[in-house]
């Protein structure tokens, strides 16, 4: 079919991992916003580029014995090994070519939902987005309501 399922279960293991590995001090709440988030973001795109996504995730899953980790899968390794896989896959000399591109696109989602979580802005020294008090939203900013509202519900459900 044309609609996004959601994630297996060892898909959401891998997303959170990745998560913590790239974000320090992640709090568990936040990593399972990662999930749903990337999940809503998986709703609005093609299927292509869903199966393209899925496919990076597995690609870290694997991926530990090319990048350091030896030979296990991503979500098995200790903290610090998740970190020096993470770190390698982001060295410009190492192999394969567009792994980059991989990673980017994983790192990105990531960033996403973890920053436009209100209890992540006084951290960062974001006091939440600029809108006039009389006004609920502006149209520049109404596509990003589901990640930005607390509760509010998305075309997947809450977040």
């Amino acid at each position: 079919g044309d609609s996004f399922s959601g994630f297996t279960d060892r898909e959401k293991l891998i997303l959170e991992s990745l998560a913590f590995s790239i974000v320090v001090g992640l709090t568990p709440e936040l990593a399972r916003r990662v999930v749903a988030v990337s999940g809503q973001v998986m709703s609005s795109l093609s299927w292509e580029l869903r199966r393209d996504f899925v496919a990076a995730l597995w690609a870290f899953e694997f991926s530990p014995l090319a990048f350091g980790g030896g030979f296990a899968r991503f979500t098995s390794l200790s903290a610090e090994s998740r970190a020096r896989v993470v770190g390698n896959w982001t060295k410009p000399r190492r192999l394969p070519p567009g792994k980059g591109i991989v990673f980017g696109a994983l790192r990105e989602v990531v960033m996403l939902a973890v920053y436009t979580a209100p209890e992540k802005w006084k951290g960062i020294g974001y006091s939440g987005p600029m809108v006039p008090d009389h006004l609920e939203s502006t149209s520049l900013d109404l596509p990003y309501l589901p990640l930005l509202s607390p509760g509010a519900r998305g075309p997947q459900g809450e977040v």
